[in-house]
């Protein structure tokens, strides 16, 4: 009885080691973004061996980092942006951007945000995917084995591609596990957004993944997934042997008459919060006027603070500096309904929101 006793509590302990999710926490700094405005369009990045392109820091971030990608099979595609902007990092067979100047520390939680227009289709044998892949090596080789490798794929069956999965390579001989997270084809609206750009049927899907540790038993890799921020997943693993150069990767697995793209990417820390955050929050207010505009009153005003308007499906309106104490935002083309607005401190990367209601 004492031995099924123990084992009742061991299996308890790994059942809750497994089902671990992260939670109550904010963000601390945004270190770097990526909107891909400032580039040139059609630049490919293979037009120079190991050539280095800045994040430009345009959603926020206070490090300086860089795309690397020595292979090949990666541009910037004007015209083709998430909603708003203009473009976008296109991505080719093969191709793997990394990020340069950034390295994962397990003791810290991430926030990672990026969009995705995965591959559709079916490519041959190919299983068509788009993906963003922790602890990468520091190479273009996009069969990199090992990691964890969060993959917006088909399948391998061709249409929509709405399944979202990973591999994960476990042990010291690297052994890869598939895992399918969430299969959601029958909830194809509720987690995609439409591409304003494009206009016709083509689709952005908003990926979030905070995450922290190693991968060992005394420090797990826990995952949490979102799907246009809504929670859909949770994975925790403790035998990941090969760490890669800890390096963040985005990667496009096979190849047909769509391309996989990415763009609006950001890169934050998340922890339990600072007095700068609880200052911010308590020192600015929206309010409708009566010509049915917003008035955003923040007593922290300055070159480096910026304010943006949400839509309630995380999309981003409007954007701009906050120069003065009072800005007026034209919201002629807002419809009724909620919105979050989000005062940001480009330079320490702080930030808050509050809700604010069109009428």
């Amino acid at each position: 009885m004492k031995k099924n006793y123990l084992f009742l509590i061991a299996l308890v302990f790994s059942v809750s080691l497994y089902a671990q999710q992260i939670t109550g926490l904010q963000v601390l700094e945004v270190l770097a973004s990526d909107d891909f405005e400032d580039d040139a369009a059609w630049v490919n990045f293979d037009q120079q061996t190991g050539i280095d392109v800045k994040l430009n820091n345009a959603l926020g971030g206070t490090q300086e980092f860089n795309w690397s990608n020595d292979w090949g099979g990666a541009c910037v595609h004007g015209g083709k942006s998430a909603v708003s902007g203009n473009n976008c990092i296109q991505l080719h067979w093969g191709g793997t951007v990394r990020l340069q100047g950034f390295e994962i520390n397990p003791d810290k939680v991430y926030q990672l945000e990026v969009m995705v227009h995965p591959l559709g289709g079916k490519s041959g044998e190919w299983n068509n995917w788009g993906a963003v892949h922790l602890f990468i090596f520091d190479q273009s080789n996009v069969w990199q084995t090992q990691g964890v490798r969060v993959r917006i794929s088909n399948n391998g069956e061709g249409g929509s591609p709405a399944l979202l999965a990973l591999d994960v390579w476990e042990g010291e001989q690297g052994t890869e596990r598939p895992v399918n997270l969430l299969q959601f084809s029958d909830k194809w609206t509720e987690y995609t957004v439409d591409d304003a750009k494009d206009g016709t049927p083509n689709f952005w899907i908003p990926l979030k993944l905070v995450f922290k540790g190693e991968g060992s038993v005394e420090k797990p890799l826990i995952i949490d997934f979102y799907l246009n921020n809504k929670f859909v997943a949770t994975q925790t693993f403790d035998d990941i042997y090969w760490l890669g150069d800890s390096m963040i990767g985005i990667q496009n697995g096979s190849d047909n008459a769509d391309v996989c793209r990415y763009d609006n990417i950001k890169l934050s820390v998340l922890g339990l919060g600072t007095g700068l955050e609880q200052t911010l929050a308590e020192k600015i207010s929206v309010a409708q006027l009566t010509d049915g505009n917003l008035q955003i009153d923040s007593e922290m005003h300055g070159e480096n603070i910026v304010y943006t308007v949400y839509n309630i499906s995380g999309i981003a309106l409007k954007k701009g500096n906050l120069s003065n104490r009072i800005t007026v935002v034209n919201s002629d083309d807002l419809t009724s309904g909620v919105y979050i607005v989000q005062v940001k401190d480009n330079h320490s990367g702080n930030s808050t929101t509050t809700r604010t209601i069109i009428k």
